[in-house]
């Protein structure tokens, strides 16, 4: 899923400035809408939106972007109901403000609420057709939604628009992922990295594929790469996991464990995981942790057929 965007930073600079140049504003009011259209520490992004949030008689055209910017600060700070809230604000302000539909368009996705992220992206698109950003967030909203073709439709639009926009072929990879087409997936990644070479995503489900298409050097580089870009991923769990089933494909079952250890450590009910650490101490021979991973991965999971299969096929001690 995509990370808000928000709006750039050198339209965000030049209304401070163009305020102060028309004396709309005094000295320490400019510096208070520098900081807040700022990229800098979200807690002195809000508390300078915040002051010029509460100036009296301030207008709705001045007003606005405040609030814009302050969601944007409450977002990175992961307080993604204030940052609704905000944006709410700015739209009842400013109810042409394409970016700020995109923006809690983003959030609603982030929350999983598809409904109202595709209402607000289809907003931002309707008011800026040329909204790249808006495209590639509707895009994921698609793909998450299980409507491939969508998605591809607008991953697509999102290349027609700006061929040098990453996210849009990360996009686009993600959807071949689902498909099956892991050729065209792992193609369209490489064009990411090309274009992001810091891409943690891209790197991370090239991965993937490259793990499904049997290259395990390969997936297994990939997702050392992601980690070491990204330590704090959404959903690091997943990462230890895949790394883990390509460690024991390859028979280095004690990194495979050590991976598994990490993914259940970061997600205690992850059946999938204790399953496949169940295979890993069977493959060593250590039968008993071999069924005590089995055992709770089906009572996480009843009727894990996986485990339960695993478990009837335990050989004897």
């Amino acid at each position: 899923m995509c990370a808000s965007e928000g709006i750039p930073m050198a339209r965000r600079l030049i209304t401070a400035l163009t305020l102060l140049a028309l004396g709309a504003v005094s000295p320490a009011q400019a510096d208070d809408w520098s900081d807040c259209g700022s990229r800098n520490d979200a807690d002195l992004v809000i508390q300078a939106c915040t002051r010029i949030v509460a100036m009296t008689g301030a207008n709705a055209d001045r007003v606005a972007p405040a609030f814009l910017y302050r969601g944007n600060a409450y977002l990175d700070k992961g307080d993604l109901d204030k940052a609704i809230a905000d944006y709410d604000k700015a739209i009842e302000l400013k109810p042409h403000s394409a970016e700020a539909f995109y923006n809690r368009g983003d959030v609603y996705l982030r929350k999983r609420d598809f409904n109202r992220a595709l209402a607000n992206l289809d907003k931002a698109i309707a008011l800026k057709p040329d909204f790249v950003e808006a495209f590639y967030v509707r895009g994921s909203a698609y793909r998450e939604m299980g409507e491939p073709d969508k998605a591809m439709a607008d991953c697509n639009k999102a290349i027609e628009l700006k061929p040098q926009f990453a996210q849009a072929f990360y996009c686009r990879a993600n959807t071949y992922l689902d498909r099956g087409d892991l050729n065209k997936a792992v193609a369209d990644y490489d064009k990411a990295i090309a274009l992001k070479p810091d891409y943690a995503g891209a790197f991370i489900n090239r991965g993937s594929a490259f793990l499904l298409r049997g290259y395990l050097s390969k997936a297994i580089a990939d997702f050392d790469k992601g980690i070491a870009l990204k330590p704090q991923f959404p959903e690091p769990f997943d990462i230890y996991y895949w790394r883990g089933n390509a460690y024991l494909a390859k028979g280095e079952l004690n990194k495979a464990i050590a991976d598994f250890d990490r993914a259940i450590e970061l997600k205690p009910h992850f059946a999938e995981a204790f399953n496949d650490r169940g295979v890993a101490y069977q493959a060593k021979g250590e039968k008993a942790k071999a069924k005590a991973d089995y055992d709770r991965a089906i009572q996480l999971k009843p009727g894990f057929a996986a485990a339960l299969t695993n478990r009837a096929n335990l050989p004897p001690r």
